[in-house]
């Protein structure tokens, strides 16, 4: 609890019952009380920012990241395997949603094991008959035919992107020329050429 709060309510209990003060005794502690009010939300914001309740480092180091480039979160739960989520905004505009979680999601592959907790996803057209091949091929890479949302799973934001890259990648592999496409090049490609698939929910 604040120390000059408790000064202020002390010294205002003085004024209340020993000096028979009681005005300006009960105005000295509302002055403590609001002290340490305001001490209590700051400290509380601080830790909400911070996640100082988080235990996971790979999270800490991503929700640090995410902060610095994309600003504050939409949504963040400071405790033990609580989440922060981004939505898609004038700094983060390639994904739909990004969360990222104090937990991990253990894989392994090619015998080496993984440990990832950021989840990506994108709203992209897969056609029916690729999806297996792609997925058989990204492993960290799900998909629902449902709302067409693409979920990646990493450990950063690079990786993520890479895989997002590749599979676009491979959805167009005939429709551009230039190697040098850049990723936002790719989800408009995709966007374009299956405008019609996503806006009549058909799967092709």
């Amino acid at each position: 609890m604040n120390i000059s709060g408790l000064i202020f309510i002390t010294i205002g209990l003085y004024f209340f019952s020993e000096l028979n003060n009681k005005i300006v005794g009960l105005l000295i502690i509302a002055i403590g009380l609001h002290t340490i009010t305001y001490e209590y939300k700051l400290k509380s914001l601080h830790n909400q920012e911070q996640m100082t309740n988080w235990e996971i480092e790979q999270s800490l180091k991503l929700h640090s990241y995410f902060k610095k480039y994309f600003g504050n979160p939409w949504i963040s739960i400071n405790r033990k395997n609580g989440f922060a989520i981004w939505m898609k905004n004038n700094k983060q505009n390639i994904y739909d949603k990004i969360i990222i979680k104090d937990s991990l999601v253990q894989f392994t592959m090619n015998n080496i094991n993984y440990e990832y907790s950021l989840h990506l996803y994108i709203q992209i057209y897969i056609p029916n008959n690729m999806l297996n091949n792609i997925l058989n091929k990204y492993k960290t890479a799900s998909y629902s035919r449902h709302n067409y949302m693409l979920y990646i799973i990493s450990d950063n934001i690079k990786t993520g992107h890479n895989v997002l890259k590749s599979i676009l990648k491979d959805i167009h592999k005939n429709n551009y020329n230039n190697k040098n496409i850049s990723l936002n090049e790719l989800i408009n490609l995709n966007k374009t050429s299956f405008k019609m698939n996503m806006e009549s929910n058909q799967i092709v």
